[in-house]
């Protein structure tokens, strides 16, 4: 499922050089708000994906990781969703994924026990797991959702064509070249 705002949708077709370029001359005040609030969604979900012993190497070890990820993604993640969600920027079936990683990790917080929030217990804890596989699962496809047979042609085209980094990159070149294909088809017709 693709964004249901068209500007919304168009501006996560660009590349990454021409969305720098359209944030600064093209969107306003308010459409900018909103680039930049799903740009921070979209990291607090690559963090919540992330493999903890990675993430203890790139922070201090005196930072209560777990803690703190918690915290973010409860603090950040959870209200930018339903901003987003408000703004058609975010599917339904996005949202809901969100809420079920902020279920997992309000089980952990329910239980008052301090060892949730190590490292090793990130690693090792079944409500971190399914949290850290609910954000993995969906971290490429937040604007565009992609499952069923059309997951595996795209995985099969990404395998075949290292070209492509990401299911955003083909979806937007597929969907350009139907579109181009479409006005040719129109203008032989006409």
């Amino acid at each position: 499922m693709i964004s249901e705002n068209k500007w919304f949708m168009e501006y996560q077709m660009l590349s990454n050089d021409e969305k720098e370029v359209y944030k600064e001359f093209v969107l306003d005040t308010e459409e900018k708000a909103i680039v930049l609030d799903y740009e921070r969604f979209k990291s607090v979900i690559e963090l919540i994906a992330s493999n903890p012993g990675e993430l203890q190497k790139k922070y201090s070890k005196k930072l209560n990781l777990a803690e703190e990820v918690s915290l973010i993604f409860n603090d950040e993640c959870v209200y930018i969703a339903h901003y987003l969600k408000s703004e058609k920027c975010i599917s339904e079936e996005i949202y809901n994924l969100v809420m079920q990683i902020d279920k997992q990790l309000e089980l952990l917080s329910n239980e008052h026990n301090e060892t949730n929030w190590t490292v090793q217990v990130m690693n090792v804890d079944k409500r971190w797991i399914k949290a850290r596989e609910l954000a993995g699962e969906k971290v490429q496809g937040i604007t565009i959702i992609i499952d069923g047979k059309l997951k595996e042609v795209v995985d099969l085209l990404m395998k075949n064509n290292h070209a492509y980094k990401n299911y955003t990159e083909i979806v937007r070149d597929a969907f350009l070249q139907g579109i181009n294909s479409m006005i040719v088809e129109h203008k032989n017709n006409s």
